[in-house]
């Protein structure tokens, strides 16, 4: 029985480990938005990409909580990134 928990930690490892990447990357992608500002020449598929990105980014997050929901490691990678997100977000623009 032991071996099976094993794998099974070895797995939810792995599964978080690749969230957690899917969630620095969209973070990244959103990250050339910082700071611009939407006037009627700026390219609205640019600004919607970034806020899509920045949407992706928090489901991956929240996903890595919930598989990785006991593990001390993950939340102190998981509210700096939480909290970057904020930071990033309140300074892409909005298409509204």
């Amino acid at each position: 029985m032991s071996e099976n928990r094993t794998v099974a930690l070895w797995l939810r490892a792995a599964v978080a480990a690749a969230l957690y990447v899917m969630a620095a990357f969209m973070l990244s992608l959103s990250l050339s938005a910082m700071g611009r500002e939407v006037n009627p020449t700026t390219d609205r598929d640019f600004v919607a990409g970034a806020n899509l990105c920045l949407a992706l980014s928090t489901v991956f997050l929240a996903a890595t909580a919930v598989v990785a929901r006991r593990w001390k490691a993950a939340w102190a990678l998981w509210l700096p990134h939480l909290v970057a997100t904020a930071l990033v977000w309140t300074q892409v623009p909005s298409l509204f």
